[in-house]
C-alpha cells in the first residue's frame, strides 16, 4: 500500500496592526491559488488584534490561539506579517521563514538582512517562496549571535564611562 504524502504545515503569524494582517491574509488568499494541493495553514492571530476567518472567504485555513512557544515545532515552515517579532521565534527554532512586505510600508523586520529568509510581495512570489523552501536549513542559535549577550556587559560599560 502507497503511504500518503503528509502535508506541508504551514503557520501564519499575524501581526497586531490590521492594515498589514489584513494584507497578508489577502496575499495568502491569492496565493493558494496558485498552489499545488498539499499544504495546510493555520492563522495565530497577534493576541492584540482578534481575527475573523469568515471575513475571508476563500482563504482555507484554521485558526488558533496557542500560544506560540507551544506550536511553533508543530509546523514546517512560517508566513509572517512585515513588523511583527514572532518571525523572530520561528527563526530562531530553525524553521524557513517567509516575510510579506507591504507596499504601503517601510521594511520593519527584525529578520531583514538574515539568511534563508525570504520576503515577498506578490502571491506568484509567495506560492514559489512556499514551494522552495528549504526545510533543511536549521539555524543554530548558539552560533547566530542573534542575542549576543555578554554577561559582563562590556559595551554598555563603555558607553556610560564615555559620558
Amino acid at each position: 500500500t502507497k503511504r500518503p504524502m503528509s502535508k506541508t504545515s504551514v503557520l501564519i503569524l499575524g501581526d497586531m496592526i490590521p492594515e498589514s494582517t489584513h494584507n497578508l491574509l489577502n496575499l495568502l488568499k491569492d496565493a493558494m491559488q496558485l498552489l499545488p494541493t498539499g499544504y495546510k495553514f493555520t492563522l495565530k492571530p497577534h493576541p492584540g488584534y482578534e481575527v475573523h476567518l469568515v471575513d475571508y472567504p476563500g482563504l482555507q485555513a484554521d485558526q488558533t490561539i496557542e500560544a506560540l512557544d507551544q506550536i511553533l515545532r508543530q509546523y514546517d515552515l512560517v508566513v509572517t506579517a512585515n513588523s511583527t517579532s514572532a518571525a523572530v521565534d520561528a527563526y530562531q527554532v530553525g524553521l524557513p521563514v517567509i516575510i510579506m512586505l507591504d507596499g504601503n510600508q517601510l521594511n520593519l523586520s527584525p529578520l531583514r538582512g538574515y539568511p534563508h529568509v525570504r520576503f515577498v510581495n506578490t502571491p506568484e512570489e509567495l506560492a514559489e517562496a512556499l514551494q522552495s523552501a528549504d526545510r533543511s536549513v536549521a539555524v543554530d542559535a548558539e552560533e547566530d549571535n542573534m542575542f549576543f549577550l555578554d554577561p559582563e556587559l562590556p559595551r554598555w560599560n563603555r558607553l556610560l564611562s564615555a559620558t
